[in-house]
């Protein structure tokens, strides 16, 4: 059975039916991805890996009662967001999330924008520290618009906020790129590059 033929709905209902294939390959398609999203709430690797392992168990064991009516990776970004979330704030108690944000390394999942926009890390430590700065939310924002490619509708479940809200942190983010990364001629080439890749 051709599973990447399927579309999301084809291939869930196999899923549903107990086709421990079809759910492996569900795996190994949203699993690296959610292992790179994950590096947007914690350094953890070790707590990503074991939050991915509990939402694929809880998929598996709920499987015949889980409807899904935008897409496999949607529902598995937001089942992940809430869960991952949740473990955050039993670990780190004396922490608001946003704190915890703000120690987030935001070049390890930005590489793949980059590398899509044929531009050398080595050319960019620049670019890398003023995406570093934007605020935790703007970063979500821009890796599940970019990197995901999740329309604004999907982010703006994932992330609990309206559509206006998205498009505003969005447009913030790639504001303050174009405004901070000005001063020679390759770092403002590296940004033009990547803003048109992102539109």
């Amino acid at each position: 059975m051709n599973f990447s033929k399927m579309d999301d709905i084809a291939l869930w209902e196999c899923f549903k039916q107990g086709n421990d294939k079809a759910f492996e390959f569900i795996y190994r398609c949203h699993a690296k991805s959610l292992y790179g999203y994950g590096h947007r709430f914690t350094k953890d690797t070790e707590l990503i890996a074991d939050v991915i392992q509990d939402v694929f168990v809880k998929v598996w064991d709920s499987r015949k009662n889980i409807v899904i009516n935008k897409s496999i990776s949607f529902y598995l970004i937001k089942a992940f967001r809430h869960l991952m979330i949740k473990k955050i704030k039993e670990l780190n108690l004396s922490e608001s999330l946003d704190e915890y944000n703000s120690q987030i390394n935001f070049e390890y999942y930005m590489e793949e924008v980059l590398e899509k926009s044929k531009i050398s890390q080595h050319n960019n430590s620049r670019t890398f520290l003023e995406l570093e700065k934007l605020p935790s939310r703007q970063k979500e924002a821009i890796y599940l618009r970019f990197i995901e490619e999740l329309p604004y509708e999907n982010i703006s479940e994932i992330m609990g906020v309206k559509i206006p809200y998205i498009y505003n942190l969005i447009f913030k983010g790639l504001k303050t790129l174009k405004e901070n990364i000005v001063s020679t001629k390759t770092i403002k080439i590296s940004v033009l590059l990547i803003l048109n890749f992102l539109q």
